[in-house]
């Protein structure tokens, strides 16, 4: 895992990983509705085999750019935060 060091899982998350039994395990982030997927590694490598997430970088620019173009960022990155 590149940058980032590996989370220690709670119990209540090792219990589900097991039980998905190599399917994706979603998360809910009950304070803003935001959802995530957790993947044991060996599924995670297995998928990253047919899928370069660089092919994703066009889409991903496309889709952030009114955020990136905003003046208003500009002013907030200047302002130092």
């Amino acid at each position: 895992m590149a940058g980032m060091e590996p989370l220690i899982l709670s119990s209540e998350l090792l219990d589900a990983l097991n039980r998905a039994a190599g399917n994706p395990v979603f998360l809910l982030d009950p304070a803003t509705g935001q959802q995530a997927v957790v993947l044991k590694a060996e599924v995670f490598h297995a998928l990253e085999k047919h899928f370069d997430v660089r092919e994703t970088y066009p889409a991903q620019d496309a889709a952030l750019a009114a955020v990136w173009d905003d003046p208003e960022l500009d002013e907030y990155n200047e302002a130092g935060h």
